[in-house]
């Protein structure tokens, strides 16, 4: 008996505070609760369109909605709301009609989620002069920014460089195209659209405008159901709400409904037993004047700052402690009163400093006492003179002190001149009868002497100045760290040239415009040529983070360990620069973006080279991967990053992106980096940076080989634009002779050209565990490669035989020769090599 009844009393005691989640049921994920209906596990959300990921793997963790959207969330309210981090959509250009950078943050909230993007509590926003942006799903719904000169006056998005308009009902997709007229570049060169919450508007436009922010706060509308709340109340096996709670339909003339807890109730309206009686939120059972708040026992009152007293309306209630007004009905009512604005309010003579409550008086410098009026009974009355004369230790005189009002002066006695000070010229005796043309010549020898002393410690202090900079920056940009690195390895000291600043300026004449070979995310990339005439190529860094050095130290010292004929060669570094210079090998041929896509190059390649290309490209990332001591992922591979020497050899460029990753991890989880339309669309949403992910965008440049075509080209049409996916429907559809250049179509069979197209396709998945690896790329291209060459011998072979026999005559042994040699080529497919 007594044990039921302790159970009960338990179940009492849990009810009085009713729980925002299912029983055994996670509260948080971070700092962020989730109430049900909405849950991490399963079991503890209503249905899988309320289900939330809690990514614990980062530190602080962070939730996002269910993996169909993949948004993070911010904060989740039971009255229909959920905030999260949105994306913008941005369209950049150099030069009319030469963009340089696109991105679509497209968020697609899918028909079968209960969200919608608020159109209450969102604003859509463009920023850019001369240009608009209109939502694809909506037609009409979205605005045109003009102004003469690029300003945006307060964030206020009034139209001058940003307007704004409302976000249409029930919308579930963000999708924006972009319009603007001609030479809006020239005043700013990127547009950017974005839904934004209201009340975080001008703050996020600002942050945009600084640099600041890359995504935005958004506002998103649940209903626990699609019916109105008549509809819903009718079928009680679907109705979502509980038997202590209300059905409330947030926005009028629109389906979905709500529940809520009822008048003087609180809680959670999902969870049976979920609203509990909440004494502060009826005014009617309030007993609190001011600041009422919820306990397991009822409620505690208590009053606002600046204010004391029980706080309830049946007590002594609130009032303003002495040195505060204003009204006690209010949380913020009682101000504190600044005595010091107003003489008649203190008793101050001098200096008067407002503190809360109350304010203190003081005396300037000079003088002593209590600084008041009206006196005191334990310090000298108001503010007195102080005769620093009296105290010798009070003044800096050296032989004679006057006092003032506050301070005092020093003199010299007669005969002496001087400010008669002992921490200035003092007093020195005057020599009047010193001959006017040697005072004259003294002068003028000191004033030549000090002229002398003072130019050699200018020019010592300058040069000086110069030594110790650049050994601040050579410490800075860690080549202490990295002389150390270079030591611990056997060969590498003479693999790694460490260069001053002198020798690359000699080098670069000056780094000369002229000698620029091209400029990246990285760096500018400049022609140098060494003592004894060696061409090298000079890349000279952007300004690195403090926290990056490190980093680039131990990049530098792995890269000089690396001695691969398709990679190119790291001869040294300098790095007496405020940012670190790298010195390379120069490659003569440009790169395979320039002779697949340059005007007039478009077929200049042959398939065999192609072919060769991609398989001296795979082997060097394998070889990153797989074959030196610390793995190394290339994470920026692409066609502009693979150089051509004059024999179409290719060498694997550009390591400023590059990462390494320990073999017993099997991904870093870091800021994402890449070429849009390289990028790994798993590396882009997780963050986690693998070695599959060099494989994806090496599938890229397979089909960029195979095709001739760009990764992102609008000269396709929109839905084809991303070659990707242009790529896969054109293979899904039986139609890939279509997309492919028409001299590969030309130049190989149809079951070589398959071959590729099948592994282009498979380093193409969406999931990196489904990828091959980088060395399973590598032998399977190299594999095909030996198949190309062989043919092309055999082929020889049979033509110069019937050259030499004469091509018009036929004779019996032609057959079985070509019979002999076709045999000799199939045996030599399965002879390892």
């Amino acid at each position: 008996m007594v044990l039921h009844l302790l159970l009960q009393f338990s179940w009492l005691s849990v009810a009085t505070v009713a729980s925002m989640v299912l029983p055994g049921c996670p509260e948080k994920c971070g700092n962020i609760t989730v109430p049900y209906p909405f849950g991490i596990r399963p079991g503890c959300y209503k249905n899988k369109a309320f289900q939330m990921v809690c990514n614990d793997t980062i530190e602080p963790p962070r939730l996002f909605t269910s993996t169909d959207s993949n948004l993070e969330v911010l904060n989740i309210s039971l009255e229909g709301e959920v905030r999260i981090h949105g994306w913008m959509s941005w369209d950049c250009y150099s030069s009319p009609g030469v963009r340089f950078d696109q991105f679509n943050g497209l968020m697609d909230l899918k028909n079968s989620s209960p969200y919608t993007f608020s159109s209450t509590r969102n604003t859509f926003a463009v920023i850019g002069c001369n240009t608009g942006a209109n939502l694809t799903e909506s037609s009409g719904s979205g605005c045109f920014s003009s102004c003469n000169e690029y300003s945006v006056t307060n964030a206020s998005c009034t139209g001058n460089g940003c307007c704004q308009t409302n976000v249409p009902k029930d919308l579930k997709r963000f999708d924006v195209r972009f319009t603007s007229i001609d030479n809006s570049w020239a005043t700013t060169p990127c547009s950017l659209a974005f839904f934004v919450a209201s009340d975080a508007q001008e703050q996020t436009v600002s942050d945009i405008l600084d640099g600041n922010r890359y995504a935005v706060p958004i506002v998103l509308d649940w209903r626990i159901g699609n019916e109105t709340c008549y509809d819903a109340e009718r079928n009680l096996t679907s109705y979502g709400c509980t038997a202590n709670s209300s059905c409330s339909q947030p926005l009028a003339n629109s389906s979905g409904y709500i529940c809520l807890c009822p008048p003087g109730f609180s809680g959670n309206p999902y969870i049976d037993n979920g609203c509990s009686k909440d004494e502060c939120s009826d005014p009617n059972t309030n007993p609190c004047q001011v600041i009422c708040k919820k306990t397991s026992n009822g409620s505690a009152c208590s009053c606002p700052p600046g204010a004391y007293g029980d706080g309830r309306k049946d007590g002594d209630g609130c009032k303003c402690l002495q040195g505060y007004h204003g009204s006690t009905n209010v949380t913020h009512g009682c101000q504190d009163i600044d005595e010091c604005a107003d003489t008649a309010s203190n008793k101050c003579q001098y200096l008067c400093i407002n503190t809360q409550g109350s304010y203190q008086c003081s005396c300037p410098d000079g003088y002593h006492g209590d600084g008041r009026t009206d006196g005191s009974t334990n310090v000298t009355h108001g503010c007195q003179d102080i005769d620093e004369c009296a105290d010798t230790a009070s003044n800096k005189c050296q032989h004679l002190c006057i006092n003032t009002q506050g301070s005092y002066q020093c003199s010299c006695p007669d005969g002496h001149h001087g400010d008669g000070r002992t921490d200035g010229k003092g007093c020195i005796v005057d020599s009047d009868n010193e001959s006017p043309v040697i005072k004259i010549a003294v002068g003028i020898g000191l004033g030549i002497l000090c002229l002398l002393v003072g130019s050699y410690w200018l020019y010592w202090n300058f040069k000086k100045r110069h030594i110790e900079r650049r050994k601040k920056f050579y410490r800075k940009n860690g080549g202490l760290l990295l002389q150390q690195k270079i030591s611990s390895h056997e060969g590498v000291a003479e693999m790694t040239k460490i260069f001053t600043v002198k020798e690359l300026k000699i080098a670069t004449n000056n780094y000369d415009a002229g000698r620029i070979l091209g400029q990246g995310g990285h760096g500018t990339v400049y022609k140098g040529i060494l003592p004894g005439n060696r061409t090298v190529a000079i890349k000279k860094s952007k300004m690195l983070d403090p926290i990056q050095v490190k980093q680039f130290i131990n990049e530098v010292a792995i890269l000089s360990q690396v001695n691969h004929r398709n990679i190119v060669k790291l001869l040294g570094c300098c790095l007496e620069t405020q940012v670190p210079s790298l010195v390379y090998e120069y490659v003569s041929n440009g790169t395979l973006f320039q002779h697949i896509h340059s005007e007039g190059n478009g077929s200049s390649i042959s398939w065999e080279n192609r072919l060769r290309i991609a398989t001296e490209a795979a082997g060097a990332l394998a070889y990153l991967h797989s074959s030196i001591s610390i793995p190394i992922i290339h994470r920026d591979v692409k066609s502009t990053n693979i150089l051509l020497d004059d024999d179409y050899t290719a060498k694997v460029s550009d390591f400023g992106a590059s990462r390494s990753i320990p073999f017993d991890k099997p991904h870093i989880t870091t800021a994402v980096q890449g070429t849009y339309g390289y990028l790994d669309p798993e590396y882009f949403f997780t963050s986690k940076l693998t070695d599959k992910s060099d494989v994806y965008s090496f599938g890229v440049l397979l089909v960029e080989l195979l095709t001739g075509e760009k990764p992102i080209s609008l000269t396709r049409p929109e839905e084809d634009r991303n070659l990707v996916s242009y790529f896969i429907s054109s293979m899904n559809e039986n139609r890939l002779l279509q997309v492919i250049d028409t001299r590969v179509v030309n130049e190989v069979n149809e079951e070589q050209l398959l071959a590729v197209a099948d592994l282009a396709k498979r380093c193409l998945r969406q999931t990196g565990d489904e990828r091959p690896t980088m060395k399973e790329v590598a032998a399977e291209l190299e594999g095909l490669r030996r198949t190309v060459v062989q043919t092309s011998t055999v082929e020889n072979q049979l033509e110069t035989e019937c050259l030499l026999n004469g091509v018009s005559q036929n004779y019996p042994g032609d057959a079985a020769r070509q019979h002999s040699l076709e045999k000799q080529f199939i045996v030599s497919l399965d002879v390892p090599r």
